[in-house]
């Protein structure tokens, strides 16, 4: 079975945008430098509020797991109005336990109809509507699957809106402000669990700023209010990322420094940023407690990534920082 994020890896590697404007190219980004696997002592938090009650349910005698295993097996073909009322089910279906039914059924098949307008647009906005809803209420489940599930869902949707757009400029703001809101409050920092499989709420979130700032129409203003969203996910005190989260935060921001409409000074500032401790008073101290050797690690696992994809890009936008991005890189013990 394909993990969730080896389908969403595979996406990203394929986004095409032939059209996109503000100087934004494809961007050729090679398998991102990995990090060694430190314990975390962190204890990951789940979100209070409950989920709402689902239209339908995900498993039941009609649709029995089997029956949806051999949908998925058979590409999620069904007749258009059996696929309208499916998209409910799956919808609920992103907060099973069952790694199975949540990842290569409900994601995955809500993934494949979306990428295949597949969907009638009163349904796209239906979902888009019910899962921004969700995900602005923090809803969840007890065991934490749901709300990660919905974001990266989201992350779909909003593809749509930048393929065949749906959004006026006003409510494609308001989804770049959620998705900013969404990273900057991220306390679970949950990855992969062998019997609830993934949860990875900073990297599916990534994943939506991604799509947004792909996303040609989307404001000057809140493509830097979705990279400045990163700063308090770069290294959450005491954490060590263990599941790719820095290389997966680096790929929204390497897309939206291609972008002509956001200034130079802006990357210089936030590469300061990025290279300047949060939780210790200086990088001397680095090696003196885990909060220290957790920021180090992370800091330095997220510019590797920065520099692998600009090392391995010709575009003139991305080279013209690599110096800034190595010199913020140096800083670091």
């Amino acid at each position: 079975m394909k993990s969730t994020d080896k389908i969403t890896a595979s996406h990203v590697a394929t986004v095409a945008q032939p059209r996109i404007k503000h100087g934004v190219k494809a961007l050729a980004l090679t398998s991102l430098l990995g990090v060694a696997a430190f314990s975390s002592s962190v204890q990951a938090t789940v979100q209070n509020a409950q989920l709402s009650q689902p239209h339908a349910p995900c498993v039941d005698d009609k649709w029995p797991k089997s029956r949806l295993i051999s949908l998925a097996s058979n590409q999620f073909e069904l007749p258009d109005a059996d696929r309208e009322t499916m998209v409910l089910r799956l919808v609920s279906c992103l907060a099973e336990t069952d790694p199975e039914l949540r990842d290569s059924v409900a994601f995955s098949g809500l993934s494949h109809w979306l990428r295949a307008s597949a969907l009638e647009k009163e349904t796209v906005n239906g979902l888009y509507t019910r899962l921004s809803k969700d995900v602005r209420q923090q809803k969840n489940d007890p065991d934490g699957v749901y709300f990660p599930f919905a974001i990266l869902t989201l992350s779909e949707v909003a593809r749509v809106d930048r393929v065949s757009p749906f959004l006026d400029s006003a409510e494609r703001d308001d989804f770049s402000k959620l998705a900013a809101d969404t990273m900057a409050s991220t306390r679970d920092y949950r990855g992969f669990d062998d019997t609830l499989g993934w949860r990875h709420q900073v990297a599916h979130s990534a994943d939506l700023l991604l799509q947004l700032i792909l996303n040609p129409a989307l404001s000057q203003a809140s493509i830097m209010q979705l990279v400045e969203s990163l700063q308090t996910q770069l290294s959450p005190v005491g954490h060590f990322y263990v599941y790719g989260e820095p290389e997966r935060l680096a790929r929204p921001v390497l897309y939206a420094m291609l972008r002509d409409d956001i200034p130079e000074e802006f990357w210089h500032s936030q590469l300061t940023k990025w290279g300047t401790p949060a939780h210790i008073d200086s990088w001397d101290k680095a090696f003196t407690s885990n909060t220290g050797l957790a920021e180090r690690h992370n800091r330095r696992a997220f510019f590797s990534a920065l520099l692998l994809g600009v090392s391995g890009s010709k575009q003139a936008r991305l080279l013209a920082l690599q110096p800034a991005i190595q010199a913020a890189m140096k800083k670091l013990p």
